[in-house]
């Protein structure tokens, strides 16, 4: 799989959990941007998933809970990031994730 990173940088991201796509882009790709002006604050990081992506670490392509935007508890997703005692999307540090998939 291959990560585009910012300022067209490329690199071939070896993950295949979303704890360890999390922990790759943070350590490897670096994401984010510095703050524009000393009073202005860093970027959070972001990561974009293609829809063959989302497939590849077996996250819905739809989400059933459209009001929330979260994955349900029991999701395996979700217990593989409980395990690996990463926090919540909504918790600092933030890193953001999206899916290209549109809704249906």
């Amino acid at each position: 799989m291959l990560a585009y990173c910012a300022q067209g940088l490329v690199l071939d991201c070896p993950a295949k959990t979303i704890p360890a796509l999390v922990e790759w882009t943070l350590n490897e790709a670096r994401p984010g941007a510095p703050r524009l002006n000393r009073n202005g604050n860093d970027t959070d990081p972001l990561i974009v998933l293609t829809a063959s992506a989302v497939a590849r670490f077996g996250l819905p392509a739809v989400l059933e809970d459209r009001r929330a935007l979260r994955l349900p508890e029991h999701h395996k997703v979700v217990r593989q990031i409980t395990r690996a005692k990463r926090a919540s999307a909504m918790r600092s540090p933030r890193l953001w994730m999206i899916s290209t998939s549109r809704a249906r």
